[in-house]
């Protein structure tokens, strides 16, 4: 018996009108229309007229007030694990398709046989973070539901059909309501836990699968066979979110799923207002966490069409129409689309822009201002903060970004940490409005050396520092070091490290010694200062 066969016998048995699987969201049958034959029977019995066998397919254009974003996730492709033999051996599955054969409304209707060769099956192998957990080759993260749906999967095995089952563990993370009790029911109905890698998968001379592992609990190497090997495979991803991403603006983790505005004070908000994300989405959730979120997602645009309008903050970047030439770079940086070019000059929506002031820096012509934090503004803070600095002083200015970053810089007042008085803080709306031109003028004005501090960790990251990479560039052009600017985000439970930062930075600083006054001259002639 193969697995087309098997799968074959039990779908020729499956009418064309079928309920995808019980519990199913929404509770709603559907058409197969390979093999559907249209007899045009169940259009006669549907009370509701809900069937139109004719109907086609159409792309529709329709305007909302909201969008929320459930795109869900992908599995990883197993036959990358050349090792385990998926894809080579039939008795290698997924714990998706074991969870699929050992279900009654499943392909095989229940019946769990070696696909091989048809044999009954007695022994199994699961094989917990199958690409997942590993920086260097496959998937860095966790995807948290493998676990317990695989320690799930294990107690129904021996339990109901009295299958001896090995799992093979890196760390057993249980973390939820119930979810140790059932790893130790597991442990009592007598699952055999494994702590250590599974090196290789292979087939042995009697036709079976030999698990080669390590166990670093005992110290050695195991080997074991079994009838049927199963892969928990991590959760990716789906294909298209990236271009989904893209055409949204909106930001992607290093997980390549979408970043919320913050983990935990916007869980299901975006960096776009009126654009909400929820589930996988997100990242690798649960059923439970998933169903949270959504009814989290459902609220929010609830609440966001139900109010009418859209309250902004007034500090949002402004264009100055005499010193605009219509270039683009600011639209090319903007995160959220926020900026268009009409009529040859720069325009930016005030509800679309959630102020990063990225285009800020970006300007070549400095015709972009930002309100509350003006150039004049900015450059008058550093005045005031460096005008009483002595000839062999030094002195460092951090630009911190000012909701999450600059919170964590007064916990460090609350806490009464210790760090340089060397170090003159200013708050900017994020660090992506920080360009050379500030730079140029901390440095004329007195500074030594400049940290930039961000906080908001939707910024994506490898754009902020190929940014700063471009602005040490420069610097070294204009005759300053370039260690003398360093980059670095603190989220906010992290906000102790800044006083390291500020620390390690300033020792540096002291060590390069002042700037010599004839340079800082000449900034001042680049930059326009008086």
């Amino acid at each position: 018996v193969t697995v087309s066969d098997e799968y074959n016998e039990h779908r020729g048995t499956r009418k064309a009108a079928y309920l995808p699987f019980p519990q199913a969201v929404p509770y709603a049958y559907v058409i197969d229309f390979d093999s559907c034959t249209r007899c045009g029977e169940c259009v006669a019995k549907c009370p509701r007229g809900a069937i139109n066998l004719d109907d086609k397919g159409e792309v529709l254009d329709v305007d909302v007030g909201c969008i929320v974003v459930a795109t869900g996730y992908e599995l990883f492709d197993a036959r990358l694990l050349e090792e385990y033999g998926y894809g080579v051996y039939p008795d290698v599955v997924t714990m998706m398709e074991l969870e699929r054969l050992t279900s009654l409304f499943g392909p095989t209707g229940g019946l769990l046989k070696r696909f091989s060769d048809g044999g009954e099956v007695r022994r199994v192998a699961i094989i917990l973070c199958a690409g997942s957990r590993d920086r260097n080759r496959f998937i860095p993260y966790c995807s948290r539901i493998c676990c317990m749906y695989s320690i799930k999967q294990a107690v129904l095995l021996r339990e109901q059909f009295g299958v001896d089952v090995w799992v093979f563990y890196t760390d057993i993370r249980a973390a939820g309501k119930g979810y140790e009790e059932l790893y130790v029911r597991a442990q009592e109905a007598g699952v055999v836990f494994i702590r250590g890698r599974v090196g290789e998968v292979r087939r042995s001379d009697s036709g079976r699968l030999i698990v080669r592992a390590e166990n670093t609990l005992l110290g050695g190497v195991v080997e074991e066979e079994f009838d049927l090997v199963a892969l928990a495979v991590p959760m990716v991803p789906p294909k298209g979110l990236e271009e989904l991403a893209r055409r949204l603006r909106l930001p992607l983790g290093p997980d390549g799923f979408i970043q919320e505005r913050h983990p935990k004070l916007d869980p299901v908000d975006l960096v776009t207002p009126g654009v909400y994300a929820c589930g996988c989405a997100l990242g690798p959730k649960d059923i439970r966490d998933s169903v949270s979120d959504a009814l989290a997602a459902a609220s929010r645009a609830d609440m966001f069409l139900r109010r009418g309008y859209v309250e902004v903050s007034p500090e949002r970047p402004t264009v100055s129409a005499e010193l605009c030439d219509g270039c683009g770079r600011c639209a090319e940086v903007c995160p959220v689309g926020a900026i268009s070019i009409d009529g040859g000059r720069a325009s930016i929506s005030p509800i679309s822009c959630i102020g990063c002031g990225a285009c800020v820096s970006a300007c070549p012509r400095g015709a972009i201002d930002f309100k509350g934090y003006t150039w004049a503004q900015l450059e008058a803070l550093m005045r005031g903060l460096l005008a009483d600095k002595g000839a062999d002083e030094v002195r460092v200015v951090a630009f911190v970004e000012r909701d999450i970053a600059y919170t964590g810089l007064d916990f460090l007042g609350l806490d009464r940490s210790q760090y340089s008085d060397a170090v003159m803080a200013i708050a900017v709306p994020t660090t992506a409005m920080v360009g050379l031109r500030h730079l140029l003028a901390a440095f004329a004005l007195g500074a030594d050396g400049v940290v930039l501090v961000e906080g908001q960790h939707w910024v994506d990251e490898r754009i902020n520092r190929a940014r700063v990479d471009g602005l040490i560039n420069a610097l070294e052009e204009h005759g300053v070091e370039g260690v003398r600017l360093y980059y670095t985000l603190i989220e906010l439970p992290a906000y102790r490290k800044m006083a390291d930062v500020f620390n390690a930075h300033t020792s540096l600083i002291k060590d390069l010694g002042p700037l010599p006054s004839e340079l800082r001259a000449k900034l001042a002639s680049v930059v326009s200062l008086g």
